[in-house]
């Protein structure tokens, strides 16, 4: 059992995990608020009825950034990869992939973005829970053999494991604001 722990939190918070959640659907959140719970991920919150309406909650959701499809990929900001496949899928965080070899002068992050990066990436969507945009590209069978070859330059031979399972199709890059 995990020990339940109590804190208060402000309202632009607990909104910012519904979001995660609902996206920006004013009238999901206005239903979710007044019912005074939510259940997000391993996390449960509780709160007294919040009754608001929806122009006091669109003044609220406004702080919050909106999808933009028209932005640009700039690979210096991303900072998560989900790598797809007919397998599951498998997370690669910028900090896990950077880590170098002993003797290696390069990281599987510094082989892998620009590979990524040359299949042009499409915007997606805008990930709340990631705080970051969400772009997509297909894997070609070259690209796969390429990351599965540059997989040897990562430290952790779980993540190898993974990616060599995973059979790649796709992958999508959080890049965050």
């Amino acid at each position: 059992m995990t020990p339940v722990a109590r804190r208060e939190l402000p309202a632009a918070e607990l909104i910012e995990h519904i979001l995660a959640v609902t996206g920006k659907n004013p009238k999901r959140i206005l239903e979710i608020l007044s019912r005074g719970a939510f259940v997000g991920g391993a996390s449960r919150f509780r709160w007294e009825m919040i009754t608001a309406t929806e122009p006091e909650l669109a003044a609220c959701l406004d702080q919050f950034p909106d999808a933009e499809p028209d932005r640009p990929f700039h690979a210096e900001k991303c900072s998560l990869i989900l790598m797809s496949g007919h397998r599951g899928a498998v997370s690669l965080s910028r900090e896990a992939a950077s880590h170098k070899r002993l003797f290696k002068k390069r990281s599987f992050w510094d082989a892998l973005l620009p590979a990524l990066e040359a299949l042009s990436p499409g915007y997606q969507r805008y990930s709340y829970s990631e705080r970051a945009d969400v772009y997509q590209v297909l894997l070609t069978l070259e690209s796969v053999k390429e990351m599965l070859e540059n997989a040897k330059l990562l430290k952790y031979s779980s993540i190898i494991e993974q990616l060599n399972y995973l059979d790649a199709t796709s992958a999508e890059l959080f890049a965050e604001r």
